[in-house]
């Protein structure tokens, strides 16, 4: 082999070591490229999944919060309509704007304390079906006296009635 022919294979192979290098840069470069892409399309994945997740939660954190707002409502009225049986509609009122109920005075005031007499033997001697129906028209024809008078029914129990009327000023 001559000198020549030595160079010759040396520059071929040379070459050919040069050609290598320049494809494997172009294949490392596509591979990067590649990988920019995998990543990128890997980032808008997770993103959009992140955004869902967030919409969801969002959702039932408002669905939670819009029923427990309707049964606060809910209760409010259930405490309203309580105070508006139990005190005069002025004073529940009051009571509900301020808080509290500041103090009146009343020039007349008549307060009934009403309990049957010998309750105790009459019940031993009715059976409970026909002692349930005296005392409903018993209490019947109180509550007929107390909305004719406007009167303030304070209590209601077995047997006895509270009744209070204020007169005016």
């Amino acid at each position: 082999m001559t000198y020549y022919t030595l160079c010759l294979i040396l520059v071929k192979s040379n070459m050919m070591l040069h050609t290598l290098s320049q494809v494997e840069i172009g294949l490392f470069s596509q591979n990067i490229i590649l990988f920019g892409l995998i990543l990128s399309i890997i980032v808008v994945f997770l993103f959009l999944w992140f955004r869902i997740e967030l919409r969801r939660q969002r959702s039932e954190i408002e669905r939670e919060f819009y029923s427990k707002n309707q049964e606060l409502i809910f209760k409010k009225e259930k405490a309203e309509k309580l105070l508006a049986n139990l005190l005069p509609k002025q004073t529940a009122e009051e009571l509900q704007s301020k808080g509290k109920v500041s103090s009146r005075r009343f020039r007349m005031v008549t307060v009934l304390f009403s309990d049957i007499h010998g309750f105790t033997k009459i019940v031993e001697q009715m059976n409970p079906e026909d002692l349930i129906d005296e005392l409903d028209k018993f209490f019947m024809h109180f509550d007929t006296v107390v909305e004719k008078y406007n009167i303030r029914k304070n209590k209601n129990c077995w047997r006895c009635l509270h009744v209070c009327r204020r007169y005016s000023k």
